[in-house]
């Protein structure tokens, strides 16, 4: 499994840290309004989480792969029509609006439940034990990349 540092600076072109920011933008990134675009990629990334948390859900490791892989197809379809407005919308931002919207990402829900893969040890021992569940995994993971 990646550790929650790589897993967050792959979710997204805008997640690299700005090299220079100082307090007030980021203070004033907190106020910029989310876009259809933001919303989107947060319910793509609260629903990939929600299917990876049913996957483990399942006792059986061929069933969990089975879930992933097919709602992980259609969280791909969803990516694919979302990635030309949201990489639109990103190019679109202030040094400091992308930063508000990388914090956002780095506090979201997914992202959150995403790093508890790698903090769960009865999870994370579970996920190294089986190579196909951990690449099942990684592809739902990989879909909030935007990097297709």
């Amino acid at each position: 499994m990646k550790t929650l540092p790589t897993l967050v600076f792959s979710l997204g072109l805008f997640l690299q840290q700005p090299s220079s920011l100082s307090a007030a933008p980021v203070r004033a990134a907190f106020a910029w309004q989310t876009s259809a675009a933001e919303t989107a990629y947060t319910q793509l990334g609260n629903d990939a989480a929600a299917v990876v948390q049913r996957a483990l859900g399942q006792t059986n490791d061929a069933a969990a792969i089975a879930i992933l892989i097919g709602e992980g197809a259609k969280l791909q379809q969803r990516a694919q029509q979302l990635k030309p407005s949201y990489t639109q919308w990103i190019s679109t931002l202030k040094p400091s609006q992308a930063e508000g919207v990388r914090r956002r990402v780095l506090s979201a829900g997914f992202t959150r439940y995403f790093g508890t893969l790698d903090t769960d040890p009865q999870l994370n021992n579970r996920i190294k034990q089986n190579p196909d569940l951990n690449k099942a995994i990684q592809n739902v993971m990989n879909t909030l990349g935007m990097a297709m």
